[in-house]
């Protein structure tokens, strides 16, 4: 900080008046001290500032003096804090922070309630194919249906065990007037006695020896006959290979029309 010599000059002549006051003090402690009036005192100071206003100048003093600068001193300690002030008005909003980091996910809150169904999709493929499930439970019984044929009873005729030589032809008469019949042929082997059905209807061999034919044959119904059956052994049925038809049994049953 700079002031004028004008300044400088009023500054340095209170500072001598307060020297000289200093001095006056000084020199005269002891009467001070014996109680001299506050008056004296006072009328040597207004002496001496007459004396001092006919010595110096105040312009005497501004030409001579330089241009001071007072440089501050060091900061004095902090006083006490004054009383709080009254509360100021809002300022402005500030600009937006940035996004802090995201929180913890929080609990799951209660099931809203359930929407409209949506339309149906399309069908997908299907799946595989399930275990069988348990047996139901048994129907009611059905209406009793229409009565079927009889089983085999007892043949409506029957030739019993007969013989018959190779290459022996035989007619059987039944009687039962119908061809429409079912007829059962077996034969038997003398040596063995195995009851069998071998090669019936015939069967024909061609060994190294020449043509074999053996077995046995039968038919019915020519010329429209409908009371006979036939037999035939053929030739070279003996040949005791164990099946043999050295006697047979034809037992024909009549079929319902």
């Amino acid at each position: 900080m700079k002031m004028s010599k004008r300044e400088a000059g009023i500054i340095a002549v209170v500072i001598i008046a307060l020297s000289c006051t200093s001095i006056v003090f000084a020199g005269n402690k002891e009467e001070q001290n014996n109680g001299v009036p506050f008056k004296e005192i006072w009328d040597a100071i207004n002496g001496l500032k007459a004396y001092m206003e006919n010595l110096v100048t105040f312009d005497y003093l501004e030409d001579r003096l330089a241009e001071i600068e007072l440089t501050p001193g060091p900061a004095g300690p902090t006083g006490p804090a004054g009383p709080e002030g009254p509360k100021g008005d809002t300022g402005d909003t500030g600009p937006v922070g940035p996004a802090g980091t995201e929180g913890l996910a929080g609990t799951v809150g209660p099931a809203g309630t359930d929407g409209p169904a949506g339309s149906d999709g399309l069908e997908g493929p299907p799946g595989e194919k399930g275990d069988t499930g348990d047996t139901g439970a048994t129907g009611s019984k059905g209406d009793t249906g229409p009565r079927g044929y009889p089983g085999f009873g007892e043949p409506d005729y029957d030739s019993r065990w007969q013989t018959i030589a190779a290459n022996e032809k035989k007619t059987l008469t039944h009687g039962l007037s119908t061809q429409n019949i079912f007829v059962y042929v077996i034969g038997r082997d003398k040596e063995t006695l195995q009851i069998h059905q071998r090669y019936l209807g015939g069967h024909i061999d061609w060994p190294a020896g020449g043509k074999v034919e053996v077995g046995l044959n039968y038919w019915w119904g020519g010329h429209l006959d409908t009371q006979n059956i036939h037999l035939h052994r053929f030739p070279d049925d003996n040949q005791d290979h164990g099946f043999d038809w050295d006697s047979y049994r034809v037992m024909i049953w009549r079929i319902p029309s």
